[in-house]
């Protein structure tokens, strides 16, 4: 479920940015579009998560499911945990490892888990 919240929202804020990017850039090199793309994609998409899983512990998508992320000893995970955390998302098969596992790749290598949160 917050994969799902969580998508929706990462892909308004990519078509917000892109909206006002196009509003302000207009490019004719289809070369130059696409890497401009590529770069508000994963830009995007690892910002999302670093700013909200930093400044909250949470995501949208967490807020929503009451829960969020901690370390594996159930501490507040420090920043640099966060954004490795965000990097490891990108890893091709972290969706897939999900059917295999309860936590995905991005949460055993950045050691990190999403338990409910108790505090709400």
């Amino acid at each position: 479920m917050n994969f799902i919240i969580d998508s929706i929202a990462w892909l308004f804020s990519v078509f917000v940015i892109s909206f006002v990017i196009g509003f302000f850039v207009q490019l004719n090199d289809q070369r130059m579009l696409t890497i401009i793309n590529f770069i508000v994609i994963i830009g995007t998409f690892i910002a999302y998560y670093a700013i909200m899983e930093i400044k909250f512990q949470k995501t949208i998508g967490k807020f929503v499911t009451k829960t969020k992320v901690v370390k594996i000893n159930g501490e507040k995970p420090e920043n640099r945990d966060i954004i490795y955390r965000s990097f490891y998302r990108l890893i091709p098969f972290d969706r897939i490892s999900f059917l295999f596992t309860k936590n995905g790749i991005h949460d055993l290598l950045s050691q990190t888990k999403v338990i409910k949160d108790s505090v709400e």
